[in-house]
C-alpha cells in the first residue's frame, strides 16, 4: 500500500545523498543500482531480471524507457507525486542521477531516514 503525500528524501543531484560509491556504480554499471532499487520497490523471484532487462534495453538505447518503470514503482510505493512522462524525462536526461536518487530514497526509507 502506498504512502500518501510523500516526497523524495534525496535530491536529484545529490549523488545519492553523498554516497560516492553509489554514484560511481550508477555511472559505470547502472544496472546494479537499478536492480537494487527494483528489489525494494517491486520484489520479484527473478534471477537478476530487472538488471538484465535494463542492460539489454540500454544496449538498444531504450534504458530510460525501462528505468522509468522502476522510478514509477518507487513513487507509487512511497506516495510521491509525479507521472510517467516526468519519470522518463528524468532518466533520459540524467539516468545516473535518477538512479542515485531512487537508491538513496529507498535506503533512507528502509533505515528510518538515516
Amino acid at each position: 500500500m502506498a504512502v500518501q503525500g510523500g516526497e523524495w528524501k534525496v535530491d536529484l543531484f545529490s549523488c545519492g545523498d553523498g554516497d560516492t560509491t553509489v554514484c560511481a556504480a550508477a555511472a559505470c554499471c547502472p544496472c546494479i543500482i537499478l536492480g537494487a532499487v527494483d528489489k525494494v520497490a517491486e520484489p520479484c523471484d527473478g534471477m537478476g531480471g530487472p538488471c538484465m532487462i535494463y542492460f539489454i534495453a540500454s544496449g538498444m538505447g531504450l534504458g530510460a524507457c525501462y528505468a522509468c518503470t522502476i522510478r514509477s514503482n518507487v513513487r507509487s510505493k512511497y506516495g510521491i507525486p509525479g507521472g510517467g512522462m516526468g519519470d522518463f524525462c528524468t532518466h533520459a536526461c540524467c539516468d545516473p542521477c535518477a538512479l542515485c536518487q531512487e537508491y538513496g530514497h529507498t535506503k533512507k526509507m528502509l533505515t528510518g531516514g538515516k
